[in-house]
């Protein structure tokens, strides 16, 4: 605190102790008038017993219409005592400001660390000379003892300013009452509510908390705000482009940032780090790369240590360059390839400056149409770029000379006669040389002259005609030439066709159809005695004569005149035979046995050969030969007789003919041998044979003969028997010659040794087991056995063996009795196993599936198939199938069966991974950017497939991308999310972007914004965040601070800008408005002025008030106009003490009636 005096225009300032940190709401006004109080340390103040700290306030308090008002306050000191200055009312000012005479004085206390205020006590010392009372100006009083009583609370809490979101303990420290206590906390806003007494609160945003202590008779009350630093929200811009060669400027926006800073992923710099709007200048290493990243990174405002980031992708473009190509020459109507080369362009267009055209004038390889020309000319042709944006364009050209072509002309298309030669008749201009050709084979007597005498050769003659070619050549520098041709044609002679010789049957008439060509008429003539039916027509029908039929040939002759300007006639023959009719002979009817055959006997005349059929159902054994065997059919056998008949091939022109002879059937007679007889081993007997049917005269005959006695009766006796026999008797009747036979057979029992050799199975798959048995009979009975195979390699002395064959094999088993040995043999079939093949080992990418191609050889051909694991594969019983997808080298097993023999074998296929699994590790680069920057972004996918599609977004949402590495604006710190698809799989990982916090400048003007013309003022850039330079326009200076006069400027109204570099690197900028104006006085000057010291400050302040403004207001207001404190202004100076505000730029502002409102910045630290 300082005591003011006034003395005119002058102020004396004396500084007295113990008002550093006045109570809120203590204010007081030292004025002329005052009552001393003197405070012992023997006195020391209480509250509820307790001793008030060092630092505690005292103060004495007066009434003003009901208010009480402080009329001076002291702190309390550590050691010794103190004083107490009681201030009178001082009259002059119109406002009670202190104590009036005789007013009595009203003590109170002040406890910082309850943060509260209690009415007191006070004991007189009455040695004093004033009894202290009441005030009596230059009154000396003292005091023995100050005490206070009473019930309050003291509510506060560990810090008084948060980042938003953070927690702190709330504290509630009670005094007085009945020192038992309930507590109840409530905020404000709404939310909060507690019945701890020091509670945990987490505060999201500027919060007043007021505790309730009741103890149980009473309640108090106190309340404590909390502040919020909210986090910084930085956008350091759109991603932009720029050309090689340009700077870019940024034009971020942050709020709620102490200090912002740019920084970069590349080698450029920026002019200043810490302006929103500052200006980076691309390194040689950002333009090959032909991007960078710009990162704005905001730091919160204290006490929060929090920093956000946000980036900007600068994307660098190299400027376009063309080249059109050489200059070149070239001939009219000619096309003209065209190279140009142009880098970093988006389009490109050729234009000339002729008439020509372009195949794609939008391609830089082209061709060129060449206009026509008179004369030798000259046409430019512009290769132009558009660059891309915002790169300008470019071009180059080049010269093109063109020269006429050649012109000229082979004549008129000719016609004449097959005989003549020709003479050309052709003319040529712009030319060196000429040369006739031909598409035939004829010759030029002079192929490089216009007029030459043109021989045809045969094949022009055959063809028809010929093209005759004039090639004109032309003149430097063309070099196409040109031709033309004519079409000479010539006229054959005439030509005629009578036809091929014919053969016709002697019946029918000749058909003719002549050909002609070149011819004006035609007409037909014969050398016999027939007449045509159109003697003029090339188709007409010849009626032979009958001379014509008894020469048995005719010639015919067809005669062609000419056309002009041929004159000769041509004729041709051909010759007609007549063919005599075919004759058909089957031979004498004919009559056989039943059941037998019959043998043909047929012939033919005028025919090469006939063909048998017949009535009946029987069969030919060939019916095309005329000699061939007829069996009946039994159906003929009863129809007693059929008719065949012998049909006559045609001859070459003549219809076949036919002849017919009847075949009969004699019946046979019916045989019996007799029935089936068993005897034992060597002994004999009859046989009874019998026959019916016939003529009844029969002829017998029994075979075999040398076991018979008396083979030609019907009961002959058999020889002695040793074994089963089969005999036949054969029966003929001897009045037709037809025969017939039956058998009986004569069974054996008993005999010899014998044996049965068996295999079960007897087909087998190669190594499976078979069952070999061998049963012997006859003999004496007593059996041993020898078992043998071929191929040899298998031997057993078991009457039934088992074997385990591997290819087809006999085997063979002698049983022998004691005295004789008989052996049999068993052919086990061996299969031939199917040959599998599981296909050759594949690679395929991680993820995918592929085809298993199996295949199997040898075997019947006719497969089961069965693949395992069937649980990768679609189709596991085929042999070819689609795996599922596979994550792991997996080896198939291929199990082929003959489905004919079952039959089994079995091969393997491995399906190897050429990649790995689908992965992804997606980085933003950079990682931490200014807000606004440009941020590459990269998947880094590998593995699958190897092709891919992406999907891109980000938490929190409002990015998306289907590129494989997109760009983005850094807007706010935020995390990445990449999804990668192969076509099979899928997976998706992430990459976290920090963006810097922005910074803010504010501009400090001292001592004001508003000055005399004459004077000076001092500009102050004020970073929130730690600054590295500063520029100031106008004047380019580099400090913090400068000192300006209107020097170069004049009177009125003038805007200072500062860039900022911040600790980030990046850019931020303020402006600040400077009035000089045309002051009348000092005194003028002084009373329209708004002071404030000091300033910048950490808590104390004094706001210096003109006189003109008293009784106006005074409102403190956050940089974006937010009201956080209003005063009634009643004093020429205003003191505020602890405002426990946030680090800043605030305004401080006055206004009163009928005066301008003034307005000063306060730099809080």
């Amino acid at each position: 605190m300082k005591i003011r005096f006034f003395t005119g225009l002058l102020f004396l300032f004396i500084a007295l102790p113990g008002l550093a940190d006045i109570p809120p709401g203590w204010d007081f006004t030292i004025t002329s008038s005052s009552h001393l109080f003197s405070i012992g340390e023997n006195a020391w103040p209480v509250i509820n017993g307790v001793p008030i700290e060092p630092g505690d306030y005292i103060g004495v308090f007066y009434e003003d219409n009901g208010v009480q008002k402080c009329g001076g306050a002291v702190a309390w000191p550590a050691q010794g005592g103190t004083i107490v200055f009681a201030y009178g009312d001082d009259f002059i000012t119109g406002d009670k400001d202190g104590f009036a005479y005789g007013e009595t004085i009203q003590w109170k206390l002040y406890s910082f660390s309850m943060q509260t205020e209690v009415a007191a006590t006070a004991i007189l010392n009455p040695t004093y000379p004033t009894p202290g009372d009441v005030f009596i100006p230059e009154g000396l009083s003292g005091l023995f003892y100050l005490s206070s009583e009473g019930f309050f609370v003291y509510a506060w809490s560990e810090e008084d300013t948060l980042c938003q979101g953070y927690e702190t303990q709330l504290h509630a420290d009670p005094q007085g009452g009945s020192g038992s206590y309930s507590f109840e906390w409530v905020s404000d806003p709404e939310g909060f509510t507690s019945s701890e007494q020091n509670p945990w609160v987490q505060v999201n945003d500027t919060t007043t908390y007021t505790v309730t202590v009741y103890d149980g008779s009473n309640n108090c009350y106190d309340h404590t705000t909390i502040q919020t630093v909210p986090i910084p929200e930085i956008n350091a811009g759109a991603d932009d482009t720029l050309c090689q060669g340009e700077t870019f400027t940024a034009n971020a926006v942050t709020t709620y940032a102490e200090t912002i800073t740019w920084s970069t992923t590349g080698d450029g710099s920026f002019n200043f780090i810490h302006s929103p709007n500052a200006i980076y200048t691309p390194g040689q290493n950002d333009q090959e790369n032909g991007m960078v990243m710009l990162l704005l990174t905001g730091e919160a405002q204290p006490p929060c240590d929090l920093t956000t980031t946000d980036t900007l992708i600068l994307s660098i473009l190299p400027p376009p360059s063309v080249f059109a190509g050489e200059d070149n020459s070239s001939c009219e109507k000619s096309i003209i390839p065209l190279q140009g080369e142009a880098e970093n362009y988006q389009s490109l267009q050729w234009t000339t400056s002729g008439n020509g055209t372009f195949s794609d004038p939008n391609a830089l390889n082209t061709d060129y149409y060449a206009e026509e020309v008179n004369e030798e000319t000259v046409v430019t042709l512009t290769l132009q770029v558009e660059g891309n944006a915002p790169c300008d364009n470019a071009e180059d050209t080049l010269l093109l000379t063109l020269y006429p072509e050649p012109e000229g002309s082979a004549g008129s298309d000719e016609i004449i006669c097959s005989s003549e030669n020709y003479t050309t008749n052709g003319s040529a201009f712009n030319f060196s040389s000429a040369t006739w050709s031909s598409s035939g084979d004829g010759l030029f007597e002079n192929p490089n002259s216009l007029s030459t005498l043109y021989t045809p050769g045969a094949e022009d003659l055959n063809n028809g005609s010929v093209y005759l070619t004039l090639t004109i050549f032309p003149a430097a520098p063309c070099s196409q030439a040109i031709a033309d041709s004519i079409l000479l044609s010539f006229q054959p002679l005439p030509e005629v066709f009578a036809g091929y010789n014919q053969s016709v049957c002697e019946l029918d008439t000749v058909s003719l159809s002549g050909y002609a060509s070149h011819t004006e008429s035609t007409l037909w003539s014969t050398s016999g005695d027939g007449t045509f039916t159109a003697p003029q027509a090339l188709s007409t029908t010849y009626l032979p004569g009958p001379q014509d039929l008894q020469n048995e040939e005719v010639i015919l002759t067809l005669t062609g005149n000419a056309i002009a300007p041929c004159a000769s006639a041509t004729d041709d023959q051909l010759t007609v035979t007549f063919i005599k009719s075919p004759i058909a002979h089957a031979g004498e009817d004919t009559a056989i046995c039943s059941g037998t055959t019959h043998t043909t006997s047929g012939s033919v005349q005028y025919a090469t050969g006939g063909s048998w059929s017949s009535n009946g159902s029987g069969e030919f054994a060939d019916p095309t030969q005329l000699v061939t065997i007829y069996t009946p059919s039994q159906e003929d056998y009863t129809m007693g007789e059929v008719i065949l008949t012998l049909t006559t091939s045609a001859n070459s022109t003549c219809p076949a003919t036919s002849d017919e002879m009847v075949l009969s059937f004699m019946q046979i007679p019916t045989v019996n041998a007799g029935e089936d007889q068993v005897i034992p081993f060597g002994t004999y007997t009859q046989l009874e044979g019998s026959v019916s049917g016939g003529s009844g005269d029969y002829f017998h005959s029994w075979e075999p003969s040398e076991l018979i006695i008396g083979q030609h009766i019907l009961t002959p006796t058999t020889t002695n028997l040793e074994s089963s026999t089969l005999f036949t008797l054969f029966s003929t009747d001897n009045a037709t010659g037809c025969s017939h036979q039956d058998q009986v057979t004569v069974y054996v029992t008993g005999g010899p040794l014998n044996s049965e050799v068996s295999a079960t199975p007897d087909s087998v798959c190669p190594q499976e087991a078979v069952q070999l048995q061998c049963l012997p009979s006859g003999g004496s009975g007593d059996y041993s056995y020898t078992w043998s195979s071929n191929p040899p390699g298998f031997t057993s002395t078991l009457a039934a063996p088992l074997t385990y064959p591997e290819e087809t094999t006999t085997y063979s088993a002698t049983v022998s009795d004691g005295y004789n040995m008989v052996t049999n043999t068993v052919e086990v079939v061996v299969f031939a196993l199917p040959t599998p093949d599981a296909g050759a080992d594949q690679w395929i990418p991680h993820g995918t599936t592929t085809i298993l191609e199996g295949s199997a050889t040898g075997g019947s051909g006719n497969y089961n198939w069965l693949w395992s694991p069937g649980a990768l594969l679609a189709n596991p019983d085929q042999p070819q199938s689609a795996t599922t997808q596979l994550y792991d080298e997996t080896t198939f097993r291929l199990e082929v069966m003959d489905a004919e023999t079952g039959c089994l074998s079995i091969d393997t296929t491995t399906v190897h991974l050429n990649t790995g699994a689908l992965s992804s590790a997606p980085e933003a680069s950079p990682q931490e950017a200014c807000k606004g920057a440009e941020i590459q972004l990269f998947s880094h996918a590998q593995g699958g497939s190897e092709q891919y599609t992406f999907d891109w977004f980000s938490e929190p949402p409002g990015f998306y991308s289907n590129e494989e590495n997109p760009t983005t604006i850094a807007d706010e710190s935020m995390r990445f999310w990449v999804e990668v698809h192969d076509g099979w799989n899928s997976v998706s990982n992430h990459t976290d972007l920090l963006v810097y916090p922005p910074n803010e400048i504010a501009i400090e003007a001292l001592p004001n914004d508003t000055v005399c013309a004459y004077e000076t003022l001092t500009l102050t850039a004020h970073s929130q965040l730690e600054a590295s330079s500063w520029l100031w326009s106008p004047g380019g200076k580099t400090t913090p601070s400068i000192t300006i006069d209107t020097t170069g400027l004049g009177v009125g109204a003038h805007t200072f800008s500062v860039q900022v570099t911040d600790e980030y690197n990046c850019l931020s900028s303020a402006e600040k408005r400077i009035f000089f104006d045309i002051c009348q006085s000092t005194e003028e000057r002084f009373e329209h002025r708004l002071t404030i010291t000091p300033n910048p400050t950490k808590d104390f302040f004094r706001i210096q008030i003109p006189s003109a403004y008293l009784r106006g207001e005074m409102t403190i207001l956050t940089i974006q106009g937010v009201p956080l404190l209003k005063k009634t202004i009643t004093r020429d100076q205003i003191i505020i003490k602890d405002l426990k505000k946030a680090p800043g730029v605030y305004l401080v502002r006055i206004h009163a009636e009928g005066q301008k409102p003034l307005t000063e910045k306060l730099v809080y630290h």
